[in-house]
């Protein structure tokens, strides 16, 4: 007679399990596979189409950053303008934030970016390194302030040659890496609440399910430039950066658009 008869009959038929506790495969299994351990990290609800901001609205963005960013930080003698003036000594001008700017819903299609124009996160590249530790020195933002990072999606080859100033190199297949899809600073920046990413690519870029997947990393508050980036690159050759940046002709390529597109909608019927 075996001995599993005396058992009562709720746990007659019950079998051995080693219960490891709970962990990311669990939760998979259970919530399905965007499962976020990082609780701070929660997938976009939202549905629909990303907002749209104007060419026009994002380039003034750039443009306001832009100054601020090369306002120098010392005289030519040297001296900190943000140095206290001697008794008697005329005072320096200080570098101060440009008062904010308010943006119609004219002058936007997308409601996230009315009001106050955002402070850019720009990449590491565009700060000086701290002689010691050879970390990145950025400046202090104000609490308050609300901040937008504009993501380049194109192929890295591309944005080496032609970007527009400002704009932070991230091609979308980064997405596919199953751990470390973001670097260390936008991965701070998306971990934010409030702050605004703008996405820009060109006509291989899928901006909607590149936008889909960011949400499902935990990005809120995404806008997309409809335009490519060429168009961009055409209405402010001055912003441009870049390998081919000083030899970019905008007028050339305008015409060389145009005469594509005449030979598209011939090929078409049209």
């Amino acid at each position: 007679m075996s001995s599993r008869g005396s058992l009562p009959p709720r746990v007659r038929s019950a079998t051995s399990k080693i219960d490891s506790g709970f962990n990311a495969i669990k939760a998979a299994a259970q919530t399905g596979p965007d499962y976020r351990i990082n609780a701070r990290f929660k997938p976009r609800t939202g549905s629909g189409e990303l907002k749209r901001i104007r060419l026009s609205t994002l380039l003034a963005w750039i443009r306001i950053a832009k100054e601020e960013h090369e306002i120098p930080d010392t005289f030519d003698s040297g001296e900190s303008i943000f140095d206290t003036p001697a008794v008697g000594a005329p005072s320096p001008v200080k570098k101060v934030h440009r008062a904010p700017s308010i943006l119609s819903m004219a002058e936007t299609e997308a409601t996230a970016v009315s009001g106050p124009v955002p402070r850019l996160f720009l990449p590491a590249s565009y700060y000086p390194t701290h002689p010691e530790d050879g970390t990145v020195v950025r400046p202090t933002v104000p609490l308050g302030t609300k901040t937008a990072v504009l993501l380049d999606l194109r192929d890295p080859e591309e944005a080496d040659k032609l970007a527009l100033w400002g704009t932070y190199p991230y091609h979308h297949s980064n997405l596919n890496k199953s751990v470390n899809y973001f670097d260390n600073d936008l991965y701070g920046f998306f971990k934010r609440e409030g702050n605004l990413t703008v996405l820009i690519g060109d006509a291989n870029t899928p901006l909607d399910e590149v936008g889909a997947r960011l949400g499902q990393k935990g990005v809120t508050n995404l806008i997309c430039l409809r335009q490519e980036f060429i168009e961009a690159a055409c209405a402010a050759p001055d912003l441009l950066i870049g390998e081919t940046a000083s030899t970019f002709d905008a007028s050339q390529t305008i015409q060389t658009r145009a005469r594509q597109a005449s030979a598209r909608a011939r090929r078409s019927g049209k």
